[in-house]
């Protein structure tokens, strides 16, 4: 016998609402100084939507994480105007200052400095390069350069992943920052999430 499914969606996770895993968010517990740094992802026009879109995962998980929709035509100087900005992106040979693992970011920030704020690029890999190439603001921040082992990345749910996905990238600089069971729960949200999704996919219960 054919069950009936509910066919309503969560407008937070956009799951069908009997998949919704907006409470199932892992709550991190973290050290005070990790606990001080704050979040922006900027999320291309075309992620918007999108239910492959793992961004809004890190925004119902990390404390001060906030959103910004990135437009080519809309400068980002006012977004981060004395910000103590870091942009999680690949150095390409340019002259900005580069970090190799987020501790170096910590420790240059001094009792009472402005806490860091970590830059991530919530689109696909070819979407990030040209965000990088289209706003001068991009080009200008300071950049941690992730040690990307090629096909270490969990997420499974795009055609031709490159890299690591959005959550993944937040999950990486926790465990830089000697947050490792903070960066298991996230991960662990990431697996669920994919498990919920194929089940939304496929029209079926969850297994």
């Amino acid at each position: 016998m054919n069950m009936s499914l509910p066919v309503e969606t969560c407008h937070c996770c956009l799951l069908r609402r009997d998949l919704c895993i907006c409470t199932l968010a892992p709550h991190l517990s973290l050290q005070a100084s990790t606990q001080r740094c704050q979040w922006l992802l900027l999320t291309h026009t075309r992620e918007v939507g999108k239910l492959t879109n793992t961004g809004r995962l890190l925004m119902n998980s990390l404390p001060n994480a906030s959103v910004h929709l990135w437009r080519r035509t809309e400068p980002l100087e006012t977004l981060l105007k004395n910000r103590r900005a870091v942009l999680l992106f690949p150095n390409e040979g340019g002259s900005n200052v580069v970090f190799s693992h987020a501790q170096q970011v910590m420790r240059e920030q001094e009792d009472g400095a402005d806490p860091v704020l970590w830059v991530l690029l919530d689109s696909t890999w070819q979407q990030a390069k040209k965000m990088v190439r289209q706003s001068p603001e991009l080009q200008a921040l300071p950049r941690l350069s992730l040690n990307i082992v090629e096909g270490s990345s969990r997420y499974h749910l795009r055609r031709n992943q490159q890299g690591l996905s959005t959550l993944e990238t937040a999950a990486s600089v926790l465990d830089d920052l000697n947050e490792p069971a903070a960066a298991a729960s996230l991960l662990d949200y990431l697996d669920t999430f994919q498990r919920h999704w194929e089940a939304h996919r496929s029209s079926r219960l969850l297994s």
